[in-house]
Order: structure tokens, then C-alpha cells, then sequence
């Protein structure tokens, strides 16, 4: 509740007045069970352009508890972009992917890119920079320790660690400008309709390839007309009709 309060408050801060209020109601009408009721205020909220970890939550919540899993499944990702490490977000998360009639099959990964995607889900790219910040901090401390303080022991200890620090600034550096342009790319969507037929090209006549259901994660690739480019895990490409997706 204390997450609740600061949010609303913060909405009412910022000038916001319209969506905290859809906020507060649809918080009211989640706790009666009214999920419908919640989902139209916590949506109003949305539209408004209010983004926040506790709004796209509550969306997905309430839209699986009306067994909506596209809907369900696109503000809990929305969600996780802004705080992945969530616990009940992931407990969620896995629980409406179990809806998904679409299994895929991803290929392994690289070692390094295991350890990518666990700091991926672990930290946001606020989280991200703040660790940057510190770490910069830190190297930027023992630097000047190292050449401008003459006192021991706090010459020894900079001097033990201002390469360490520098080395570990520069690579989360990397890692973390790495992530910003991962973020700016990563044009992923939810598939929203029941059932999908994926074509060969971007036209009414052509080829279905397979077929995909609500829920699936694609990647977009591009458009053309009323369609679009997506690719999925496995490999497999195809054209899919614009409206039969959300971009997350």
C-alpha cells in the first residue's frame, strides 16, 4: 500500500491528476474483484501516458484474472522493462507464459550471453546507470587517491585499487551502453489475436508458413503496408497483419 500511496502522490506532483485518480479507482475496484472495472481505469491511466512499474502490474494482473494472456502477458513485460528482479512479477510472468499455446524452442546460448541475460533480468537500465555512477565514482576516487594523497594507509589502499576499479567502471560501462542499444532495438510484441496465420509476404494471397497464437513473443522486424516482418527464437520468419499485435 505504501507503493500505492507514493505513486498516486507522485502522480499528483508531477500534475497528474487525471491518471492518479484512475489509478486510485482502479485500485479500488482490483481490491472489490471488480477486474473488468479495474482494467478500464488502470488502461485510462495508461492512455493518459502514465508509465510505471505498479501500473503495467496491476494491468496484467487484472487481465489475467479475465483470462486476456496477449493482454496479460504485454504489461507484464512492460513491467519487467522497468523492474525485472521483481519477484511476484516473475512468479506472474511464468504463470500466464504457461497460457501460451506457442512453445519455442530457444537455441543455446553462449556463456557470455547467459550472463548477459541474467544481469538483464536482474537489473533495469535505471539500475544500470546507477551502478555506473557508482563504480565511476569509486575509480574516479582511488585515481586521486593514488596520485594526490601522500597519507598511508589510504595511499596503499587506492593504490591497490584503482586499477581494478577503473577496469570494472570501463566494463560495466560497456556492458551498460551494450544494454542501451539492445533497449533501443528491441522492437518485441505480443501477439494478440486468438490464432495468427503467418505468410510468406506481406500480401492477402500468400502463403501461411505456420501460424501463431495470443501471447506469443515476436520480434518486428519491418513494415510493409498492413503488415509486419516479425522473426522468432527459433528462426522461423514470416509476415504477420499489424493489428494482430501489441509492441511491448
Amino acid at each position: 500500500m505504501k507503493r500505492i500511496f507514493y505513486v498516486c502522490l507522485a502522480l499528483y506532483g508531477l500534475g497528474l491528476g487525471q491518471p492518479a485518480n484512475e489509478f486510485i479507482q482502479g485500485n479500488a475496484a482490483y481490491q472489490a474483484g471488480d477486474y473488468q472495472k479495474a482494467a478500464v481505469h488502470y488502461q485510462s491511466a495508461a492512455t493518459a501516458g502514465y508509465q510505471a512499474f505498479e501500473l503495467y502490474y496491476n494491468l496484467g494482473n487484472c487481465y489475467y484474472k479475465l483470462q486476456q494472456v496477449g493482454k496479460s502477458l504485454l504489461y507484464y513485460e512492460k513491467a519487467a522493462r522497468i523492474n525485472p528482479s521483481d519477484p511476484d512479477l516473475q512468479h506472474n510472468l511464468e504463470l500466464a507464459r504457461l497460457q501460451v499455446v506457442d512453445k519455442i524452442i530457444t537455441p543455446p546460448e553462449f556463456f557470455w550471453q547467459r550472463i548477459g541475460r541474467s544481469i538483464k533480468s536482474a537489473l533495469s537500465l535505471d539500475q544500470l546507470a546507477g551502478f555506473l555512477l557508482l563504480w565511476l565514482v569509486l575509480a574516479a576516487v582511488a585515481v586521486i587517491g593514488k596520485w594526490f594523497v601522500h597519507r598511508d594507509p589510504w595511499r596503499r589502499l587506492t593504490g591497490t585499487l584503482w586499477m581494478p576499479l577503473v577496469i570494472l567502471a570501463a566494463l560495466w560501462a560497456l556492458f551498460f551502453f551494450v544494454r542501451v542499444n539492445q533497449s533501443s532495438h528491441d522492437r518485441a510484441a505480443i501477439i494478440m489475436e486468438h490464432k495468427v496465420s503467418i505468410l510468406s509476404a506481406p500480401s492477402d494471397n500468400s502463403t501461411e508458413v505456420f501460424a501463431l497464437h495470443e501471447g506469443c513473443k515476436v520480434r518486428l522486424e519491418e513494415k510493409s503496408g498492413g503488415y509486419v516482418r516479425i522473426s522468432l527464437p527459433d528462426g522461423k520468419v514470416g509476415w504477420a497483419p499489424l493489428q494482430s499485435l501489441e509492441q511491448i
